[in-house]
């Protein structure tokens, strides 16, 4: 029964791997036809990302992490939906950020830190650390 069980998982996770950047595209397009004023969906579709993000997958997600950076895509526009959803979203967006940020650029690290400061009264805690560019010889250390 086990060995079936992990065969079972093990194709999946062939055609997960083999369809992923179909599922971070779809991903993308299903926050950006969402409608903007539908909190719940939007919520629920967040909550779908966080286990997306929670597995290998999330390394697909730094070639997007720029449009995860819009507001408008990540959060929607309408009210109730900011005022619902915007905890949610920027603690998903740095937990996604946390685990990739060895992959990030210094532009895109830098986006990161704005949007951080931007929304630090909402959800980040003020003591938040970024250690970016592993590649380089030093690490740069940007607090707030």
């Amino acid at each position: 029964m086990c060995t079936a069980v992990t065969f079972l998982f093990c194709c999946v996770l062939v055609q997960v791997n083999t369809y992923a950047h179909n599922i971070v595209q779809g991903m993308i397009a299903l926050l950006h036809n969402c409608p903007q004023e539908v909190a719940h969906l939007r919520r629920e579709l967040l909550i779908a990302a966080r286990h997306i993000l929670a597995t290998d997958l999330r390394n697909r997600f730094v070639s997007c992490i720029d449009q995860l950076f819009d507001e408008n895509l990540l959060i929607g526009g309408g009210w109730t939906t900011r005022e619902t959803v915007r905890s949610l979203a920027y603690s998903i967006l740095a937990d996604l950020v946390h685990h990739i940020r060895g992959q990030l650029s210094l532009p895109q690290l830098a986006l990161a830190v704005q949007v951080r400061e931007r929304y630090s009264v909402f959800t980040w805690s003020t003591h938040w650390v970024i250690y970016c560019s592993q590649d380089c010889n030093s690490y740069y250390k940007v607090t707030y």
